[in-house]
Formats: structure tokens, C-alpha cells, sequence
């Protein structure tokens, strides 16, 4: 291919093409990367989970140990 018959205005579409994937890329990522920090306990009914673990003094395994509860109440446990 010689120079005369160079294709400027194909060059200049794919290079704008390119720009406008890695423009929409770059985008999308942000969102994605940001968008949890930015929203943590913006919205309504929006809470953030958490959970909690026993220590090994409040664990009785293999005890003698029995469970009750009281119908709209709190389960009890006695050793």
C-alpha cells in the first residue's frame, strides 16, 4: 500500500473507537470500584452486615446444658 491511498478517515474512526472503549472501561471500573464506598449506608434500608463470635470462655461444649424459650421472648441458656 503506498502512501497516496492511506485510509485517514478509517484510521481516525478506529483510533476514535478505541478511545471511546477504554474511555467506557475506565468508567465502568470506577463505578464499580467506588460505588460501595460511596453508598455505604446512603440509602434507605441499606445496612451493613455484621457478625460476631463467641469467646472461648462463653462456648459450653459437651456440658450438661439445657435451652428454653418463651414465645415473644429471648431464648435462655442454663448450665
Amino acid at each position: 500500500m503506498s502512501k497516496r491511498n492511506f485510509d485517514y478517515k478509517k484510521r481516525l474512526n478506529a483510533k476514535s473507537k478505541l478511545y471511546k472503549k477504554r474511555t467506557i472501561a475506565l468508567a465502568t471500573s470506577f463505578v464499580l470500584v467506588a460505588g460501595p464506598i460511596a453508598m455505604s449506608g446512603s440509602l434507605p434500608g441499606l445496612s451493613i452486615n455484621s457478625v460476631q463470635a463467641a469467646t472461648l470462655a462463653d462456648v459450653n461444649l459437651l456440658t450438661n446444658t439445657t435451652v428454653s424459650a418463651t414465645l415473644g421472648g429471648e431464648p435462655t441458656l442454663t448450665a
